[in-house]
């Protein structure tokens, strides 16, 4: 009963003034890795198999996020064949790189191929200093 208390009440003396703070969580049960840089609401844009951009809904062109699909599986590649070295495995942009290079076969078509020339800038600005926390990399592993 206590731990539900200190719940309730820790719930309830939020101000609501706590400022967002970027976050990069792993979600086993859909197997993503996922990065949210704002606090508001999504477009979501697949422009690949492992890649979803995640756009602000009032805002054209403005990145607010990305998910990297498969990740359990880019992880295990990375580790199985040393694609990543020891220090690369905390960092966004080698995971955002490796998923790119893994799409690229994919981008067959004239217009998918001129989407993704088009972000690729915004997709490495928003991963690039970005790191992936160890205990979401463990949930991968």
């Amino acid at each position: 009963m206590d731990n539900i208390g200190n719940f309730i009440n820790d719930l309830y003396s939020r101000t609501g003034d706590d400022e967002f703070v970027p976050v990069v969580f792993y979600y086993p049960e859909m197997d993503y890795l996922m990065y949210i840089r704002e606090d508001c609401s999504y477009r979501a844009d697949r422009i690949s198999r492992f890649i979803t951009v995640l756009w602000h809904p009032h805002e054209e062109e403005k990145l607010v996020g990305i998910k990297l699909k498969g990740f359990r599986k880019m992880f295990n590649h990375a580790k199985e064949t040393s694609a990543l070295s020891e220090g690369e495995f905390t960092q966004l942009i080698r995971w955002l790189s490796l998923a790119l290079y893994r799409s690229g076969e994919e981008l067959i078509e004239e217009h998918e191929r001129n989407k993704f020339q088009k972000i690729s800038p915004q997709l490495r600005e928003i991963a690039e200093g970005v790191s992936v926390p160890e205990p979401e990399l463990q949930k991968a592993a």
